[in-house]
């Protein structure tokens, strides 16, 4: 038996069909089943693409949450057609605004935000712990979202909120941060958009999206240790980017 679920990620909605009835648990929360399959867009995970996403993750990973990982590759795919895309990040929502702390995994993105919880209690909230999904707007604004891919702490809650900068986040033995063009951090961008375009028109969606991205943002590179004065650091940071934000 087939199992068809109905999903809205930024406002959008997608028909994913399942093979495995076990990943509806790893996107519960954004998706209700769906007693018949209608429409024409239907997300599906070849086998090809769910072996690939089993390459990528810990060899004892269970079917349902490998064929759910491979579903961000997908759902960005179809989420490309409103030039939106899941975005390997940590979405915080501070003062209204949304900000991301991109990097790869293990650099201390989760790190940043507990800290920020126990010094500054109540300031901070998590839109998506790990994949939100962006969003660009008429109005020249980028929305983040949340997304059923928040991390291994499964932290998220906070409502979708216009994106107010961007940090890229690096381990190092000091903690600073310095000023971004866009130039320098488009290749590390690109790279935590998490998708594989396969048509010419899904790669000018990508190209829109990243413009958009690092050219409406304050963009900062952000080396630390993962320490308190890292955080500290970074909340006065952001109070900076949001007023360069507003100029």
């Amino acid at each position: 038996m087939e199992n068809y679920y109905q999903a809205e990620l930024a406002g959008h909605h997608l028909l994913y069909k399942l093979r495995y009835p076990s990943t509806y648990l790893y996107l519960k929360g954004f998706t209700r089943a769906e007693a018949i399959a209608a429409g024409t867009n239907i997300i599906s995970s070849p086998e090809e693409w769910t072996e690939w996403c089993r390459t990528q993750l810990p060899p004892d990973s269970k079917n349902g949450y490998v064929e759910s990982r491979a579903m961000v590759w997908r759902s960005s795919l179809a989420l490309l057609e409103w030039d939106c895309c899941v975005f390997h990040s940590v979405a915080l929502r501070w003062r209204g605004k949304a900000y991301l702390l991109t990097a790869p995994s293990g650099t201390g993105k989760t790190t940043q935000f507990q800290n920020w919880q126990r010094l500054f209690p109540g300031e901070v909230e998590m839109i998506c712990g790990d994949m939100p999904v962006l969003e660009p707007r008429n109005d020249g604004s980028i929305w983040v979202h949340p997304s059923p891919w928040n991390g291994k702490e499964s932290l998220r809650g906070a409502p979708a909120s216009p994106a107010a900068g961007l940090v890229l986040l690096e381990q190092g033995p000091e903690n600073q941060i310095l000023p971004m063009s866009g130039s320098e951090a488009v290749v590390r961008c690109l790279l935590q958009l998490l998708v594989r375009p396969e048509t010419e028109n899904q790669i000018l969606a990508i190209s829109r999206l990243l413009n958009r991205l690092l050219s409406s943002l304050p963009l900062r590179r952000m080396v630390n240790r993962g320490d308190d004065a890292s955080t500290a650091m970074l909340r006065e940071e952001l109070a900076r980017m949001a007023l360069e934000k507003e100029e």
